[in-house]
Order: C-alpha cells, then structure tokens, then sequence
C-alpha cells in the first residue's frame, strides 16, 4: 500500500511502500522514459543515526560545502580512467554519493560508463538527480544502505566508488563482502576516507567541553572511524581483496559563512542533542553550536576569513582488487 509520493520539480517520483514484515519499500522511477533512466530499489532503508544525520537541513549545509571535495572526486575519475583507457565502456557503482559525487564527475570524463549512484539518504538521491540534469550527464539512482547490496546481481560491476561513505557504514565488513559479491573477477573498489580533519577536532573539544565526557569519544555519525593507520587496508584484506594503491592527499573544505559552519555540526552531533533535548535538556542544539563556533578559531587548522570557515585535512585513497 502507498502512503507517501514525493514529486520533485522534474518528472522523477519517490514511492515509499509499508509492508507488514515493517520494512519500507523504496522505489525511484523517472518519466518519460526519454529521459535518464532510473532503475527501481527495493531495499530496507538505513535506520538512525546515519541516515538521519545527512537528511533535511544537515543535508543542506553538506551540499553547501560539498563543492570543496572535487578534489576527490577527480581522483576517482582519474584513477578509473586510467585503469580503463581512454573506451570507458564499463559498469560502476557508487556507494554513498551524497548528492551526486563522484558519481558526475565520473560520467563527465567516462560518456561511456555505465554509472549506478546511489545513497542511504532520500534527500541525497533527490540533489544527486538534479545535479545530473544539471550537468548533462547519465546516471541511474537509488536509495540504498552501503551493507546491503541484495539488490543487484553477483559480478555486476567493474568498479565501486566509495568517496567519503565507508566510515558511515554501520558494517563495514558486510559492506566490504558485498563489493565482493558483486564486482566482476578483476574488478576494484576506490575508498577515500579521513585521517586527520581540522573540523572533527573541533567537534571534539567542544563535544568534550559541552557534555563533560572524556576527549576521544567518538560522535553518534564518525567521520574519523577510518582514521587508525591501515584500517581501510585491513578490511581489505579481510575481505580478500587485494591492496593496490594507499595513498594521502590534502583536501581542504569550505564553509562560506557561520550558519554554514554551525549546521555542518549536525551531520556528526544532530541525532545525540536531539536526544539530549529529548531527555530534558532543552536548547541542547544551540547551546552545542555556540560553544563549537566560540571554539573552532582555536583549533589548528581552521582559519577564518570575512566569516568564511576554511578546515583542512588529509584524506587516504585506497584502491582495493577483486582477485
């Protein structure tokens, strides 16, 4: 039975179905079928924390400052093109694109790919197609939580993208497991995630300051949980895949005002203040971005500039093959 259709500004629908088992049935379907096309999903969407985190306004201000990792995104393309040539006729799935990325950036340098984009988040899917309409470029989406890849075949693709999303998976070692299970024999997964993130410190310190707890203790949604040396290598290697390219880059992020800056606090500490108001601590979420925006100047790392936030960090590609 239907209960909710959501209609965007372009003829796309996003059908949720309730079964009695008490999952929900996400279904993406664009018309008319000149258009790009969309392939149907038909997954159990991704509870809380995670998928709260990157919906409604934290979604906003995460594609505020989205534009800052084209870096990243270039080194996807980069380094699938040159694994694929210059023909680029091959299969790609990206897992956890947020709004789009790297999945147009890949479709931009390879016409030929065939690129499935897909995302936990509603909201994510519905920005990921419109960047694609805006940019000229063909994708198919859909929503889908990084662990469970059920919905597509066994050796289905030549190459998963994850661009920032592997620390967000609650199993990382299924996620892993079920890139093997559907890559094709030869085929690469490309994982980027963070090792050291000037704005991470910063939710730290004010996290420990605000809540009394220990410094360390890591938010509800972490950014950082891939930060430990070799731990993108070692799930690799658990999941029999073999460890082709580990390395660094510096990928400095932008934040162009402060309201900017203190709604990207939600995407990591959004889901425990909604809980600490929940218990009675009411103003909890204001009174956290006040203390983090009071804080962050002291923060090595971040500078601010006529009220724009700039944070560096350094990021580890890993490049990961299906023998």
């Amino acid at each position: 039975m239907t209960d909710r259709v959501v209609r965007t500004r372009y003829p796309l629908t996003l059908f949720r179905e309730s079964h009695a088992d008490g999952a929900d049935i996400i279904m993406l379907r664009r018309m008319p079928l000149m258009m790009t096309p969309t392939f149907r999903t038909a997954t159990r969407v991704l509870s809380a924390p995670v998928s709260q985190a990157f919906d409604g306004a934290s979604a906003e201000a995460y594609e505020t400052i989205f534009e800052s990792l084209a870096p990243a995104w270039k080194k996807h393309a980069d380094i699938i093109s040159n694994y694929a040539g210059s023909d680029g006729d091959i299969s790609i799935l990206d897992i956890g694109a947020g709004p789009g990325e790297p999945s147009c950036t890949i479709a931009a340098a390879l016409p030929k790919a065939k690129i499935t984009c897909t995302d936990v988040s509603e909201d994510m899917i519905s920005k990921a197609k419109t960047r694609a309409e805006n940019k000229g470029v063909q994708l198919s989406l859909g929503v889908c939580p990084g662990e469970d890849l059920s919905q597509f075949p066994d050796a289905s693709f030549d190459y998963i993208t994850m661009n920032f999303s592997l620390m967000f998976v609650p199993d990382r070692e299924k996620c892993l497991d079920e890139c093997v299970r559907v890559l094709k024999p030869g085929g690469k997964v490309l994982s980027m995630c963070w090792k050291t993130n000037a704005f991470m410190a910063a939710i730290g310190k004010a996290t420990a300051e605000f809540t009394g707890e220990p410094p360390g203790v890591p938010p509800p949604v972490n950014p950082m949980a891939l930060k430990a040396e070799n731990a993108q290598e070692d799930l690799a290697k658990g999941a029999g895949l073999e460890v082709m390219l580990a390395e660094e880059m510096n990928v400095p992020i932008l934040a162009k005002n402060e309201a900017i800056f203190r709604a990207c606090s939600l995407i990591v500490m959004g889901p425990k203040l909604q809980a600490m108001e929940a218990e009675g601590r009411v103003g909890a979420t204001k009174e956290f971005q006040d203390l983090f925006v009071q804080l962050a100047p002291s923060v090595p790392g971040i500078t601010i500039d006529q009220g724009a936030y700039a944070f560096n960090g350094m990021a580890q590609v890993c490049v990961m093959g299906k023998p």
